[in-house]
């Protein structure tokens, strides 16, 4: 699991008020895991999503540094991604409309030996009404799209 590593997860619904919603996690060698989730905390976990792939996602890393060796320091990792609006079925092949509102937010696990405790930082864009990035989505972000 992704989530296991360091790595940026975007967390989005094209409808606030209504499920489904999509979970992306990329790590820094450019692992992607793609969700499309029927709702929020839903039985039987993230297994029953995982067939699902964002057609023509594109993702680019660049690690400043190296990877998974502690005896040197690194700077960081960037990351670009470029999510296809024709590939989310809840747009059933529309663009976003000027006006349209998505609830997002962007979270992070970040894991190092320089941090204290376990060694693991989370943090998210949002402030979140749970414990799990996946909770309260109605405490994400709004996103307004505009032309």
């Amino acid at each position: 699991p992704t989530c296991r590593e360091d790595v940026l997860e975007i967390f989005f619904k094209t409808h606030p008020d209504q499920e489904p919603y999509f979970n992306f996690e990329i790590n820094a060698l450019g692992t992607v895991y793609d969700a499309f989730n029927p709702r929020l905390n839903f039985a039987g976990g993230s297994f029953r999503w995982c067939h699902w792939n964002c057609a023509d996602l594109r993702v680019g890393v660049q690690v400043h540094g190296t990877l998974n060796d502690p005896s040197d320091l690194d700077e960081g990792w960037d990351l670009e991604m470029a999510i296809p609006f024709r590939s989310l079925p809840t747009l059933q092949g529309r663009p976003p409309a000027e006006g349209d509102v998505w609830a997002f937010h962007l979270a992070r696990y970040d894991y190092s030996v320089y941090l204290p405790g376990e060694g693991k930082e989370l943090t998210s864009c949002a402030p979140l009404a749970g414990k799990s990035f996946h909770d309260g989505s109605e405490s994400w972000l709004r996103l307004r799209f505009q032309r």
